[in-house]
C-alpha cells in the first residue's frame, strides 16, 4: 500500500508540473510563440511546436490522472523531460550559435540553463522512481515480466 501512495505522490507532482506548463503556455500564448520562434529550429517547426508541446503535455496530464494509464503518462513525461533536458544541456554547452531562450518559464524570471537542467533532472528522477515502483509492484503481484522465459512444462503442446 505504501508503494502505491509513493507512486501517486510522484505522479501528482509530475501532473502539477505539466499542468502548470500547459496553462502558462496558453495564458501567455503570444510570449510562448515569440520564444518558440526564437529557438534554433525553423519558424515553421516553431509554429507547430507551440501547439504540439502543450497538447502532448495535456495528454500526459490526462494519463497521469487516470490510474490505468498512469504508467503511459510516466513514460511520456519522462521522454519529454529527457528531451528538453538534452536541449537545455546543449544550450549550457554552447552548441548553438546563440542562446535560444532564458528558460525561466517554470522556475523564475532569468533562471539559468543550469537551474532549468537540475530542475528537470529532479522530475526525471521522480518519474524513474515511480516507474521502478510500478515494476516492483507488478513483480510482487506476480504479473508476467517481459524477461521471464516460458518453461517447457508451462507451455501447451499443439498436436
Amino acid at each position: 500500500m505504501k508503494t502505491e501512495k509513493i507512486i501517486y505522490l510522484l505522479s501528482s507532482l509530475l501532473t502539477m508540473l505539466f499542468f502548470y506548463a500547459v496553462v502558462s503556455k496558453m495564458v501567455n500564448y503570444q510570449e510562448s510563440l515569440r520564444e518558440m520562434r526564437n529557438q534554433v529550429f525553423p519558424i515553421a517547426v516553431a509554429d507547430i511546436l507551440v501547439w504540439l508541446i502543450p497538447s502532448v503535455e495535456l495528454g500526459i496530464v490526462c494519463c497521469l490522472i487516470y490510474e490505468p494509464s498512469r504508467r503511459v503518462g510516466l513514460w511520456f513525461g519522462l521522454s519529454l523531460l529527457s528531451s528538453f533536458s538534452i536541449y537545455v544541456l546543449l544550450g549550457v554547452n554552447e552548441v548553438f550559435d546563440r542562446v535560444p531562450c532564458s528558460c525561466g518559464g517554470i522556475l523564475w524570471k532569468n533562471s539559468s540553463y543550469w537551474d532549468q537542467f537540475w530542475f528537470n533532472i529532479l522530475f526525471i528522477v521522480m518519474a524513474v522512481i515511480a516507474l521502478w515502483l510500478h515494476y516492483l509492484t507488478d513483480r510482487r503481484r506476480g504479473g508476467a515480466q517481459p524477461h521471464q522465459q516460458i518453461r517447457k512444462e508451462d507451455s501447451v503442446k499443439l498436436a
